[in-house]
């Protein structure tokens, strides 16, 4: 312990205090350092010669994929905040260091200070490191093909399938200190959280946990919402709540939403996370001037705090008994047996009660006041929770928007296609919201999955004229549910509709690469300068027969049923895959995997023109042969 002298009463730091935390954690720093080391700058070392292996990886690292420095980070962060303030968790020591003549604002502000650096250092030298191997390693030729290679990194192309490949662009001085910068502030919002962690807890394994589960409760409070509307509000596509939760943490919001956002979006929200730890700072700087000293040694010093968790986490371990026990019961349903889960739940959530309550108090003798009012707070909370979902008093399942209310509505197509179309005539409005209730109308042909051809996806995605939104996504056992595919096929003939749709078709055209007709016995390769017409006839003929036709074709599998030939009824499928180039690939939704029949006039008369006719009914004829061979 110091002499009181080194100790000033009027100063804003402890020069001496921060001497003693320097020396105490100057080790725990240098694990930190060689942690990043380890995944930062020893692969750099052991492949100084290949680095075209590590290039992607380096790529993801420094930019916004996924790396193992936030885990670095986030780990260190948490344990050296619980080695700063341990002081605090020990009775003797906390109350002879604050005997001395120095404000708890100075022992507060030196600590934190010293925390600060101690994340910088390891951070910067890591930077410093991987910056001059990047100048050291020396450039490679590297061999690739244009066609199909896809390269996330840059590089200056030679010619011939070769390019030059410079380890110092990837680790510029630019992409090393905008590494810096992310884990740094990513780094000290951890810490900032895990400082008031400890300020709350009253013993160091209380810090630790309470350190790891601020830093994590968004992400848990989103998922919860998000487990019980996916699980009690029918057709809830979700969502919502775990964009949120990426917003919670720098290092998911660097790993999740960065990439392709815009920089003055980058440098606005990475501001916001810096101003976040500084108020969470000061927030937790009051609070360090309210503890008693006391009650160190205790679970945690504010007795408010101790309820809170406890409801919280018997929440948690109620809310997973529920599911799992919703999960164990026997058949199939859209969402959860309410049986099931409420009975999971009182299981569950009682014994979880009483022992997060006994470690809160530490003590088995729980029956006071105290404990009847938690327990009724959590009953309070549950029956909120379950009125909103598994009881659905406000009747979010059987919403339908009024069409005047919707500015725009983006559906997943119906068969055959596969993209997104974005509706906002009224016309179409309307026929979606008609879809809607048709969908609803049938709420025991809906299923959780979609597990086979007979089922149609319908998704819907609301915005609404007030800014709000509403998604849905219903899967349908539709082989008999005639009056679903009708509404289905009545917006899908829509003019609107139909325009996107040949919208898609013609980036289709743009981008594809190769294409093939197959039935259940035979196949034929679509020669690339065929591709457009043999679209083009599909897209007329759809048109003409409308989405139901092909979603039965599709049903009836075309290419897997042997009952259905093309030389028997000209019942086939058509599909056509995109291209990659190199530097990344084009939107993979844009490919056509479509089933054809009978109806097909105009595809049919491609197909005999072009010679792919003559091509099928010898594929099969072949294919026949064979079998009887």
């Amino acid at each position: 312990m110091m002499r009181s002298e080194n100790l000033s009463s009027k100063s804003a730091f402890s020069g001496m205090w921060i001497k003693t935390l320097f020396r105490k954690n100057a080790l725990l720093a240098f694990v930190g350092f060689m942690a990043y080391f380890s995944v930062c700058i020893l692969p750099l070392i052991l492949n100084f010669r290949n680095f075209e292996g590590l290039a992607d990886y380096y790529v993801s690292t420094l930019g916004s994929g996924f790396s193992f420095t936030p885990f670095i980070s986030c780990g260190y962060a948490v344990v050296l905040s619980v080695m700063l303030f341990s002081y605090l968790h020990s009775g003797p020591s906390a109350a002879g260091l604050h005997s001395f003549p120095v404000t708890r604002g100075s022992l507060f502000r030196s600590t934190v200070l010293t925390g600060t650096v101690l994340l910088l250092l390891p951070v910067l030298l890591t930077a410093v490191g991987m910056f001059i191997f990047g100048l050291a390693i020396p450039p490679q030729t590297i061999t690739f093909d244009p066609e199909t290679d896809i390269l996330s990194y840059s590089v200056d192309v030679i010619g011939n399938g070769r390019a030059m490949l410079y380890p110092s662009k990837i680790l510029s001085a630019l992409n090393c200190f905008k590494w810096f910068l992310d884990t740094v502030i990513g780094s000290l919002f951890v810490f900032a959280i895990s400082n008031l962690a400890g300020i709350v807890a009253g013993k160091d394994i209380i810090h630790a946990l309470l350190a790891c589960l601020l830093n994590t409760i968004v992400p848990i409070i989103c998922l919860l919402c998000e487990t019980y509307e996916r699980a009690f509000i029918l057709g809830s596509g979700g969502g919502t709540f775990m964009d949120l939760a990426q917003y919670s943490n720098p290092f998911l919001w660097y790993i999740t939403k960065r990439d392709g956002s815009p920089e003055i979006t980058i440098i606005g929200i990475m501001v916001i996370f810096a101003a976040s730890a500084v108020l969470i700072t000061l927030i937790t700087r009051f609070l360090y001037s309210r503890i008693k000293l006391e009650r160190e040694q205790d679970a945690t010093v504010f007795p408010v705090v101790s309820d809170m968790l406890v409801i919280f986490l018997s929440f948690c371990m109620m809310s997973l008994f529920g599911a799992v026990s919703a999960e164990l019961a026997p058949g199939e349903h859209a969402t959860y047996q309410m049986v099931p889960f409420l009975l999971g739940c009182v299981v569950g959530g009682i014994p979880s009660f009483v022992v997060f309550r006994m470690i809160a108090d530490s003590s088995v003798r729980i029956m006071r006041v105290r404990t009847l009012i938690t327990l009724a707070a959590l009953v309070l909370v549950t029956a909120a929770v379950l009125a909103l979902t598994c009881f659905d008093v406000t009747g979010q399942t059987d919403r339908v928007p009024a069409p005047s209310d919707v500015e725009k509505a983006t559906v997943h197509t119906m068969s055959p296609f596969n993209t997104d179309v974005t509706l906002s005539d009224p016309d179409s409005i309307k026929d979606l919201t008609d879809l809607h209730r048709t969908v609803l109308d049938h709420k025991e042909f809906v299923e959780r999955e979609e597990y086979d051809a007979d089922t149609i996806k319908v998704s819907i995605n609301y915005k609404m004229k007030n800014g709000s939104k509403l998604k849905r996504i219903y899967y349908v056992k539709a082989r008999t549910m005639s009056d679903i595919r009708e509404a289905a096929s009545e917006l899908a003939s829509g003019e609107e509709y139909t325009k996107k749709i040949e919208n898609y078709l013609r980036k289709v055209i743009l981008n594809a690469e190769s294409g093939g007709i197959e039935s259940s016995k035979g196949y034929a390769e679509i020669r690339g300068e065929d591709i457009r017409p043999l679209i083009m006839a599909y897209l007329k003929d759809y048109k003409k027969n409308g989405s139901d036709y092909y979603f039965v074709l599709n049903m009836n599998g075309v290419t897997t049923n042997t009952d259905i030939t093309f030389t028997d009824d000209g019942t086939g499928s058509f599909n056509v895959s995109p291209k990659y180039q190199n530097g990344g690939t084009v939107d993979e939704s844009l490919y056509l995997n479509a089933a054809f029949g009978a109806k097909s006039k105009h595809f049919h008369k491609i197909l005999k023109k072009s010679g792919y006719e003559e091509d099928m009914l010898r594929s099969e004829k072949e294919y026949d042969n064979n079998s009887e061979g």
